[in-house]
């Protein structure tokens, strides 16, 4: 089995950034990030666009954003529900959050 992370992005917006370029520094091709809460401010940074592993985001927080920033044009983003959610942990190794 590979070590798969799924990294939990929970912090204040003014924290994301450093969440993301500390993320940056360990993530392998098999990993994934969740923004929550106010990260998902950050969603369209040059930090987060960069990334090209899959970034997900919960859609009752993707409701902070503007309806036609999400219409798929960047493909490693995908909203995701709370069951979805559920299961995406489940096929993940290990789960680390950062605030």
């Amino acid at each position: 089995m590979t070590d798969k992370t799924l990294y939990l992005i929970q912090s204040q917006f003014a924290n994301t950034e450093h969440c993301i370029q500390q993320v940056q520094k360990t993530l392998d091709t098999n990993d994934a990030l969740v923004l929550m809460g106010d990260a998902v401010l950050a969603l369209f940074t040059p930090s987060v666009l960069t990334i090209q592993n899959k970034v997900y985001v919960l859609d009752r927080d993707a409701e902070l954003l503007p309806s036609h920033l999400l219409n798929g044009e960047y493909f490693q983003i995908e909203v995701i529900d709370y069951t979805t959610f559920a299961d995406i942990i489940l096929g993940f190794t290990r789960c680390i959050s950062l605030k």
